[in-house]
This record gives structure tokens, C-alpha cells and sequence, in this order.
């Protein structure tokens, strides 16, 4: 049966132990985020660790997709939800009506700091990563690609000016002309700067409740989470200046 998804209003949780007021010490909260998911499958068990694993599988799942919890940590504004991996990341700008070519993209890799390049990643979505792939030499006549595609066969992934590519469609998408006005289509940078914490080893608290209307029952499921960019600097994403 179906269960109609409302959105919760984030409920932001505070570590066990309270703030410190060490200004060094970095604080991230537990974010809670709660959605009803569907019960296809008799679920007897309301506690998350004991339900079966297919049924644990499919509402965390629901869970992901409901709440798009890739988007909270890419763009999530880090007050009433995780902060995302771009929120706080350094804005390399070009100037306005400037297109997205390889060029600029080796600008941004060399606006990071040389300490954060050698684990740099480009991050971008598929439509950006087409146009790019798309990009030729730039030579009279040379139509080889400075992007690499990936070879599944040795376990590399596609890179671009000898950085590996990762594809996050959850960022903005460069436009059909490599415009990108007020947006950020391209990011690079060495996430290992960007923590993700997840409370109680990332298992769900699930609630089962009855529902006999429908001669069955459903779950609610919550789990805690949040993030933070360490390191601005070690992050950085593609803007447009506004005029």
C-alpha cells in the first residue's frame, strides 16, 4: 500500500556532551531526518537492526531518495541541515559572460592551494561532463580530447587534465553554450577536507506503526547526520561574476 511522503521540518540535534568552547574544536551536529517509507513486506520488527535486510535495503532507500540526501551534502546550507561540500568552498570567478573551457578548468584546479592538488578531484554532473568531453585540443586541425574516459577494465576512472572526474548531479549544470550564470558547474578540490558524520555507525532508527485502514503497518525511519568543509580553501567551485 502507499503511504503519502511529507517532508519533516529538519530537527537539529546536538552532540551528547554539549557545545565546546574550545574555538578549535569543530562542532557538527546530527541532523535527524525523518520520512514515512512504504511497508510492502510484514516488518515485525521495529528495530532497524533486526528487520529483514531487503526490507532494510528498500526504506533506506526510500529514506535516500525522499530527502535527497546528495543534495544536502552538496548544496545543504549547514544551519537546519548538513552543510553541503560546496557551501562554504572557495569561489574561483571569471569574468562575467566567460564560457566553461578547458582552460578555465585548469584555472580552477591551480586556484586551490599546492598542498590540496595532488588529492584533487573534479566533480561535476553528466551534462557538464559531456560538454567538456566534447572540448578538443584547441590546435588547427588536433581533435584529441584532453579528457581521458574511464577504463573499467583497470579500474581508473575518467579524468581531465590528469585529475580524476566524479559525477555529482546534484551540482549545476553547465548551459548548452558553456554559459553558467549563478552557477557553479565544476568544483575541485581534495574532499578528504570534507567530513561527513554519521551517528550511531549510520544505522536508522526505525518506528512501526499500524495502520488499519489498510490492514497493515508502516515505518518511519530517522537517521543522524551532518557535515562540514573543514578547509575552504581546499575546495574550489566555478562562478560567473554578475556583471
Amino acid at each position: 500500500f502507499g503511504i503519502h511522503r511529507q517532508r519533516t521540518q529538519l530537527c537539529r540535534v546536538r552532540i551528547v556532551g554539549g557545545e565546546s568552547t574550545d574555538p578549535t574544536v569543530v562542532q557538527l551536529f546530527a541532523n535527524a531526518l525523518p520520512v514515512p517509507v512504504e511497508a510492502g513486506r510484514p516488518i515485525l520488527n521495529a528495530d532497524c537492526s533486526q528487520m529483514k535486510a531487503a526490507d532494510r535495503t528498500d526504506a533506506m532507500g526510500e529514506w535516500t531518495h525522499a530527502f535527497g540526501l546528495a543534495l544536502k551534502y552538496t548544496k545543504g546550507n549547514g544551519t537546519t541541515e548538513a552543510e553541503g561540500c560546496l557551501t562554504n568552498a572557495t569561489a574561483y570567478t571569471i569574468a562575467h559572460g566567460s564560457t566553461l573551457d578547458l582552460d578555465v578548468a585548469l584555472d580552477l584546479a591551480y586556484s586551490v592551494p599546492a598542498l590540496y592538488r595532488p588529492q584533487g578531484v573534479y566533480q561535476m554532473t553528466d551534462t557538464t561532463a559531456k560538454y567538456l568531453r566534447k572540448l578538443k585540443t584547441g590546435l588547427s586541425g588536433d581533435k584529441r580530447q584532453l579528457w581521458a574516459d574511464a577504463d573499467a577494465t583497470k579500474g581508473t576512472p575518467a579524468t581531465l587534465h590528469g585529475y580524476p572526474v566524479v559525477i555529482n548531479n546534484d551540482m549545476d549544470d553547465v548551459a548548452a553554450d558553456g554559459t553558467f550564470a549563478a552557477k557553479n558547474p565544476l568544483a575541485f578540490g581534495d574532499y578528504k577536507r570534507f567530513v561527513v558524520r554519521q551517528a550511531e555507525n549510520n544505522q536508522p532508527f526505525a518506528y512501526r506503526y499500524s495502520v488499519p485502514a489498510k490492514d497493515g503497518s508502516a515505518v518511519i525511519l530517522f537517521r543522524r547526520s551532518d557535515s562540514k568543509l573543514l578547509v575552504p580553501t581546499a575546495i574550489s567551485k566555478l562562478a560567473v561574476a554578475a556583471s
